[in-house]
């Protein structure tokens, strides 16, 4: 499982809660993607929608905080209280189950109520 690292709540513009945390992937990835649980994301009975807030990039030193990884991040939140973040390694070619996915590690906004 995704270990998350809360960064702030708040409410959007539209009048909804927000969580953004730094999310971790795990060791043992799982295909269909991680799941998200609600225990994680304090204030939020369900989500909405994901935002992927920052994948990370080298500063002008070549240093960042988070590892540069080079793969996608697509969140699923089509079950609202159970949302998975998949990876994807290529073009359409998701990550392989139980594959160490745990270098990856992108802040991500959970939008919802």
């Amino acid at each position: 499982m995704a270990t998350l690292t809360k960064v702030r709540r708040g409410v959007d513009s539209f009048g909804k809660r927000t969580v953004e945390a730094d999310v971790q992937f795990s060791a043992t990835y799982a295909t269909g993607g991680e799941a998200i649980s609600m225990a994680a994301l304090p204030g939020l009975t369900y989500v909405e929608r994901v935002e992927i807030v920052f994948v990370p990039m080298p500063d002008i030193k070549g240093a960042t905080s988070f590892t540069q990884h080079g793969k996608q991040v697509i969140p699923d939140v089509s079950n609202k209280v159970a949302p998975k973040l998949k990876i994807f390694t290529g073009a359409a070619t998701e990550a392989a189950n139980a594959s160490d996915q745990s270098g990856v590690t992108s802040r991500i906004r959970f939008v919802g109520h």
